[in-house]
Protein backbone atom coordinates (compact mmCIF):
# COMPACT_ATOMS: atom_id res chain seq x y z
CA UNK A 1 0.00 0.00 0.00
CA UNK A 2 1.01 3.25 -1.20
CA UNK A 3 2.19 5.76 1.81
CA UNK A 4 3.60 9.16 2.24
CA UNK A 5 6.36 8.90 3.56
CA UNK A 6 6.81 6.12 0.59
CA UNK A 7 6.45 8.87 -1.79
CA UNK A 8 9.85 10.21 -0.78
CA UNK A 9 11.68 8.03 -1.76
CA UNK A 10 14.11 7.10 1.17
CA UNK A 11 17.03 5.01 0.83
CA UNK A 12 19.87 5.13 3.52
CA UNK A 13 21.49 3.38 6.18
CA UNK A 14 19.41 5.29 9.84
CA UNK A 15 22.63 3.87 11.60
CA UNK A 16 25.08 6.25 9.73
CA UNK A 17 23.08 9.13 11.55
CA UNK A 18 24.03 7.76 14.84
CA UNK A 19 22.50 9.21 18.03
CA UNK A 20 21.07 12.13 15.70
CA UNK A 21 18.33 10.28 14.55
CA UNK A 22 16.85 9.69 17.63
CA UNK A 23 14.12 12.37 18.72
CA UNK A 24 14.05 13.55 22.34
CA UNK A 25 11.33 12.19 24.88
CA UNK A 26 9.54 15.45 24.80
CA UNK A 27 9.52 15.79 21.58
CA UNK A 28 7.74 12.45 20.86
CA UNK A 29 5.24 13.37 24.18
CA UNK A 30 4.49 16.43 21.48
CA UNK A 31 3.96 14.61 18.07
CA UNK A 32 1.90 11.60 20.62
CA UNK A 33 -0.20 14.51 22.00
CA UNK A 34 -0.48 16.94 19.08
CA UNK A 35 -0.63 14.42 16.09
CA UNK A 36 -1.81 16.68 12.91
CA UNK A 37 -5.46 15.88 12.28
CA UNK A 38 -5.02 14.02 8.40
CA UNK A 39 -8.43 11.55 8.13
CA UNK A 40 -8.13 8.30 6.22
CA UNK A 41 -9.29 9.84 2.97
CA UNK A 42 -6.49 12.56 2.60
CA UNK A 43 -3.50 10.41 3.94
CA UNK A 44 -4.80 8.18 1.13
CA UNK A 45 -4.77 11.01 -1.87
CA UNK A 46 -1.19 12.17 -0.40
CA UNK A 47 0.19 9.04 -0.17
CA UNK A 48 -0.93 8.30 -3.75
CA UNK A 49 -0.13 12.27 -5.15
CA UNK A 50 -1.70 14.00 -8.36
CA UNK A 51 -3.78 15.80 -6.04
CA UNK A 52 -5.43 18.28 -8.40
CA UNK A 53 -8.54 20.81 -7.68
CA UNK A 54 -10.15 18.89 -10.15
CA UNK A 55 -10.30 16.00 -7.97
CA UNK A 56 -12.21 17.81 -5.20
CA UNK A 57 -14.18 20.70 -6.85
CA UNK A 58 -16.19 21.52 -10.04
CA UNK A 59 -17.68 24.12 -11.92
CA UNK A 60 -21.33 23.81 -11.56
CA UNK A 61 -21.59 26.55 -14.69
CA UNK A 62 -19.22 25.08 -17.26
CA UNK A 63 -22.02 23.11 -18.63
CA UNK A 64 -24.12 26.21 -18.99
CA UNK A 65 -21.35 28.26 -20.08
CA UNK A 66 -20.66 25.95 -22.75
CA UNK A 67 -24.07 25.50 -23.78
CA UNK A 68 -24.16 29.00 -24.02
CA UNK A 69 -21.14 29.19 -26.15
CA UNK A 70 -22.25 26.68 -28.38
CA UNK A 71 -25.32 28.66 -29.58
CA UNK A 72 -24.05 31.69 -29.44
CA UNK A 73 -21.36 30.70 -32.68
CA UNK A 74 -24.14 28.34 -34.07
CA UNK A 75 -26.15 31.81 -34.37
CA UNK A 76 -23.00 33.53 -35.19
CA UNK A 77 -22.34 31.32 -38.21
CA UNK A 78 -26.10 31.38 -39.21
CA UNK A 79 -25.97 34.69 -40.08
CA UNK A 80 -22.41 34.77 -41.85
CA UNK A 81 -24.30 32.72 -44.38
CA UNK A 82 -27.00 35.46 -45.12
CA UNK A 83 -25.91 37.18 -48.46
CA UNK A 84 -28.77 39.61 -48.36
CA UNK A 85 -32.16 40.87 -46.43
CA UNK A 86 -35.10 41.92 -47.25
CA UNK A 87 -35.02 45.08 -45.42
CA UNK A 88 -31.76 46.65 -45.56
CA UNK A 89 -32.46 48.48 -42.80
CA UNK A 90 -31.38 45.27 -40.27
CA UNK A 91 -28.51 46.66 -38.31
CA UNK A 92 -26.20 43.34 -38.94
CA UNK A 93 -23.23 45.09 -37.45
CA UNK A 94 -24.75 45.59 -34.53
CA UNK A 95 -25.58 41.95 -34.77
CA UNK A 96 -22.39 40.63 -35.00
CA UNK A 97 -20.98 43.29 -32.31
CA UNK A 98 -23.31 41.37 -29.62
CA UNK A 99 -22.85 37.82 -30.50
CA UNK A 100 -19.07 38.75 -30.55
CA UNK A 101 -19.25 40.63 -26.73
CA UNK A 102 -21.34 38.10 -25.57
CA UNK A 103 -18.70 35.19 -26.63
CA UNK A 104 -15.92 37.20 -24.86
CA UNK A 105 -17.76 37.74 -21.62
CA UNK A 106 -18.61 33.88 -22.01
CA UNK A 107 -15.16 33.14 -21.63
CA UNK A 108 -14.10 35.64 -18.72
CA UNK A 109 -17.20 34.42 -16.56
CA UNK A 110 -16.37 30.95 -17.07
CA UNK A 111 -12.84 31.64 -15.93
CA UNK A 112 -14.47 33.27 -12.74
CA UNK A 113 -16.44 30.88 -11.99
CA UNK A 114 -13.79 28.38 -12.27
CA UNK A 115 -11.79 30.35 -10.17
CA UNK A 116 -14.56 31.05 -7.12
CA UNK A 117 -15.43 27.40 -7.47
CA UNK A 118 -12.02 26.05 -6.68
CA UNK A 119 -11.80 24.43 -9.73
CA UNK A 120 -8.71 26.80 -11.18
CA UNK A 121 -6.37 29.49 -8.90
CA UNK A 122 -6.62 33.07 -9.79
CA UNK A 123 -3.56 35.00 -10.71
CA UNK A 124 -2.59 38.81 -9.89
CA UNK A 125 -2.45 41.01 -12.86
CA UNK A 126 0.27 43.94 -13.03
CA UNK A 127 -0.06 46.65 -14.49
CA UNK A 128 3.98 47.72 -15.26
CA UNK A 129 3.26 51.29 -16.51
CA UNK A 130 1.43 52.38 -13.21
CA UNK A 131 3.17 50.15 -10.89
CA UNK A 132 -0.08 48.36 -9.60
CA UNK A 133 -1.06 44.94 -8.82
CA UNK A 134 -4.98 43.94 -9.63
CA UNK A 135 -6.33 40.89 -7.60
CA UNK A 136 -9.01 38.48 -8.70
CA UNK A 137 -11.22 36.35 -6.26
CA UNK A 138 -10.91 32.48 -6.02
CA UNK A 139 -12.51 29.79 -3.43
CA UNK A 140 -9.45 29.94 -1.01
CA UNK A 141 -9.05 33.79 -1.43
CA UNK A 142 -12.72 34.79 -0.88
CA UNK A 143 -13.51 32.40 1.35
CA UNK A 144 -10.41 33.40 3.42
CA UNK A 145 -10.81 37.17 3.17
CA UNK A 146 -14.59 36.33 3.90
CA UNK A 147 -14.44 35.29 7.35
CA UNK A 148 -11.76 37.87 8.44
CA UNK A 149 -14.73 40.52 6.99
CA UNK A 150 -17.34 38.33 9.01
CA UNK A 151 -16.08 39.22 12.00
CA UNK A 152 -15.61 42.44 11.17
CA UNK A 153 -18.77 43.33 9.91
CA UNK A 154 -20.42 41.34 12.69
CA UNK A 155 -19.01 43.93 15.11
CA UNK A 156 -19.57 47.13 12.88
CA UNK A 157 -23.18 46.29 11.63
CA UNK A 158 -24.29 42.97 13.66
CA UNK A 159 -23.96 40.74 10.04
CA UNK A 160 -24.95 37.28 11.14
CA UNK A 161 -25.24 36.10 7.43
CA UNK A 162 -22.87 34.53 4.94
CA UNK A 163 -22.89 37.37 2.73
CA UNK A 164 -19.13 38.59 3.80
CA UNK A 165 -17.44 34.81 2.60
CA UNK A 166 -20.09 34.77 -0.70
CA UNK A 167 -20.21 38.41 -1.97
CA UNK A 168 -16.66 37.31 -3.81
CA UNK A 169 -18.89 34.40 -5.55
CA UNK A 170 -22.66 35.31 -6.55
CA UNK A 171 -21.84 34.33 -10.46
CA UNK A 172 -22.23 30.94 -8.87
CA UNK A 173 -25.90 31.71 -8.30
CA UNK A 174 -27.26 32.18 -11.52
CA UNK A 175 -27.69 29.11 -13.24
CA UNK A 176 -31.70 29.70 -13.49
CA UNK A 177 -30.95 32.84 -15.87
CA UNK A 178 -28.10 31.50 -17.69
CA UNK A 179 -30.88 28.59 -18.67
CA UNK A 180 -33.56 31.39 -19.65
CA UNK A 181 -30.90 33.07 -21.80
CA UNK A 182 -29.61 29.84 -22.97
CA UNK A 183 -33.45 28.90 -24.19
CA UNK A 184 -34.26 32.35 -25.74
CA UNK A 185 -30.72 32.68 -27.27
CA UNK A 186 -32.33 29.10 -29.02
CA UNK A 187 -35.43 30.15 -29.78
CA UNK A 188 -33.60 33.29 -31.79
CA UNK A 189 -31.87 30.71 -33.52
CA UNK A 190 -35.04 29.33 -34.74
CA UNK A 191 -36.28 32.84 -35.85
CA UNK A 192 -33.96 33.55 -38.04
CA UNK A 193 -33.77 29.89 -39.19
CA UNK A 194 -37.65 30.13 -40.47
CA UNK A 195 -36.78 34.08 -42.16
CA UNK A 196 -34.02 31.93 -44.73
CA UNK A 197 -35.17 31.28 -48.13
CA UNK A 198 -32.72 30.22 -51.24
CA UNK A 199 -33.15 32.78 -54.02
CA UNK A 200 -31.04 32.98 -57.23
CA UNK A 201 -28.28 30.65 -54.89
CA UNK A 202 -27.74 32.48 -52.34
CA UNK A 203 -29.77 32.41 -48.63
CA UNK A 204 -31.88 35.25 -47.93
CA UNK A 205 -33.81 36.61 -45.03
CA UNK A 206 -37.03 38.35 -44.47
CA UNK A 207 -36.37 39.18 -40.63
CA UNK A 208 -37.87 42.15 -39.36
CA UNK A 209 -35.59 45.72 -38.28
CA UNK A 210 -37.76 45.24 -34.99
CA UNK A 211 -37.12 41.38 -34.65
CA UNK A 212 -33.37 41.98 -35.14
CA UNK A 213 -33.23 44.81 -32.81
CA UNK A 214 -35.29 42.26 -30.56
CA UNK A 215 -32.57 39.29 -30.93
CA UNK A 216 -29.67 42.25 -30.29
CA UNK A 217 -31.40 42.89 -26.95
CA UNK A 218 -31.69 39.43 -25.95
CA UNK A 219 -27.45 38.97 -26.26
CA UNK A 220 -27.34 42.59 -24.77
CA UNK A 221 -29.01 41.22 -21.83
CA UNK A 222 -27.35 38.05 -21.27
CA UNK A 223 -24.33 39.64 -21.45
CA UNK A 224 -24.94 42.23 -18.60
CA UNK A 225 -25.95 39.64 -16.80
CA UNK A 226 -22.83 37.70 -16.65
CA UNK A 227 -20.73 41.17 -17.13
CA UNK A 228 -22.50 42.38 -13.76
CA UNK A 229 -22.25 39.53 -11.47
CA UNK A 230 -19.01 38.74 -12.71
CA UNK A 231 -17.71 42.66 -12.20
CA UNK A 232 -19.63 42.54 -8.50
CA UNK A 233 -17.46 39.77 -7.46
CA UNK A 234 -14.00 41.17 -8.38
CA UNK A 235 -15.17 44.31 -6.95
CA UNK A 236 -16.74 42.71 -3.67
CA UNK A 237 -13.28 40.88 -3.12
CA UNK A 238 -11.08 44.01 -3.72
CA UNK A 239 -13.28 46.22 -1.30
CA UNK A 240 -13.25 43.44 1.11
CA UNK A 241 -9.26 43.18 0.62
CA UNK A 242 -9.33 46.93 1.54
CA UNK A 243 -11.74 46.97 4.24
CA UNK A 244 -9.59 44.32 6.07
CA UNK A 245 -6.56 45.91 6.04
CA UNK A 246 -8.16 49.57 7.33
CA UNK A 247 -9.80 47.37 9.84
CA UNK A 248 -6.24 45.82 11.00
CA UNK A 249 -4.45 49.62 10.58
CA UNK A 250 -7.46 50.94 13.04
CA UNK A 251 -7.38 48.02 15.23
CA UNK A 252 -3.83 48.75 16.35
CA UNK A 253 -4.75 52.10 17.04
CA UNK A 254 -7.61 51.66 19.64
CA UNK A 255 -5.13 49.43 21.83
CA UNK A 256 -2.11 51.46 23.49
CA UNK A 257 0.57 51.20 26.48
CA UNK A 258 1.10 53.53 28.29
CA UNK A 259 4.40 54.88 26.26
CA UNK A 260 2.24 54.94 23.72
CA UNK A 261 -0.44 56.66 25.58
CA UNK A 262 2.35 59.59 26.50
CA UNK A 263 3.48 59.80 22.84
CA UNK A 264 -0.09 60.60 21.54
CA UNK A 265 -1.43 62.77 24.23
CA UNK A 266 1.99 65.05 24.26
CA UNK A 267 3.48 64.52 21.25
CA UNK A 268 2.23 62.81 18.05
CA UNK A 269 -1.53 62.26 18.41
CA UNK A 270 -3.69 64.41 16.18
CA UNK A 271 -6.37 66.31 18.38
CA UNK A 272 -9.59 63.75 17.18
CA UNK A 273 -7.20 60.79 17.84
CA UNK A 274 -6.62 61.80 21.71
CA UNK A 275 -10.19 62.60 21.69
CA UNK A 276 -11.51 58.88 20.88
CA UNK A 277 -8.42 57.71 22.73
CA UNK A 278 -9.60 59.23 26.01
CA UNK A 279 -13.52 58.89 25.43
CA UNK A 280 -12.28 54.93 24.76
CA UNK A 281 -15.80 54.09 23.15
Amino acid sequence: MASAFGRLNYNFDDTKYGSSIYLTTDTKEYLNTYPLEIKTWQKNDIANGNIQNSNYFKNPLSTICDQLSANVNTFSSLISTIINYDNVSVNIAALSAATTNLNIEIINFKSHTSNVSGLTKSTSSVDETNKTVTEYPDYQKATGIGQQLLQIVNATDSVQNSSPVLGSMTSLFIGSELSSNLTTIQTDITTVNNSIRLFSGNLVSNISTSTVNTIISHFQSANTILGTRRDHDWNFYRNAISLVNDFNQVNGLGHLGNTQIYLVNNLIGTNSYITNIAANT
